[in-house]
């Protein structure tokens, strides 16, 4: 039986994917039956994500100040995680389904697959991004969503940014100095896609 491990894919991403990884994982842990005592409390690790959140929107104005006490946020967030990840992965006990419903995931998934390319890109103009998904062979119109300030799990709190035939989509008139969540699913004959994981940005 080949032994599964857990990636740590959380150390080498951007800041936004860190993010995303450190609330995905609280969420999913949280009240999670399969890990009733982790090493590193939930709460602990929530606010150290809150704390590498804030710090990073703050440091987009420039500051080298803030952006040193950036710097030291990640290295305890990510000591933080990696904690967790050992927790997860012993407690998990080459169970792939106990150990993606921690929110890490395994180093060598027993069936790997395409992993959407989801990028967001500032324009000159304020108020203005360019978002892009790699492009589905069947894919023939990709829908185009952001949420305002927080990741929100309510699909109800999401807007339709646009539907577009291409995989690309430039949106504009988004309010400067706001923080947004963008996101993207395909339609192909088969139905809709699953959502891509949310990417952060905050407007300029």
């Amino acid at each position: 039986m080949r032994t599964l491990y857990v990636v740590f894919d959380f150390i080498r991403c951007p800041y936004t994917e860190k993010i995303v990884k450190g609330k995905n994982v609280y969420a999913k842990m949280t009240g999670n039956p399969n890990f009733p005592s982790p090493d590193v409390e939930l709460s602990l690790l929530k606010s150290a994500t809150d704390r590498l959140e804030n710090y990073y929107v703050a440091s987009l104005s420039g500051d080298k100040g803030i952006r040193a006490k950036l710097h030291n946020e990640v290295k305890d967030w990510v000591e933080l995680m990696r904690n967790e990840a050992k927790y997860v992965e012993r407690i998990a006990k080459n169970d792939l389904a106990i150990l993606l419903s921690s929110g890490f995931n395994p180093a060598k998934p027993p069936i790997p697959g395409p992993r959407a390319e989801f990028s967001v890109k500032r324009k000159e103009k304020p108020g203005s991004v360019l978002l892009r998904r790699k492009a589905l062979k069947n894919g023939y119109a990709y829908i185009w969503q952001y949420s305002i300030n927080v990741l929100s799990e309510n699909e109800a709190d999401w807007t339709y940014g646009s539907v577009t035939v291409q995989a690309s989509c430039l949106l504009s008139n988004l309010i400067s100095a706001t923080r947004y969540w963008f996101r993207v699913a395909v339609v192909t004959p088969k139905g809709i896609s699953a959502y891509s994981n949310p990417i952060m940005h905050v407007m300029q």
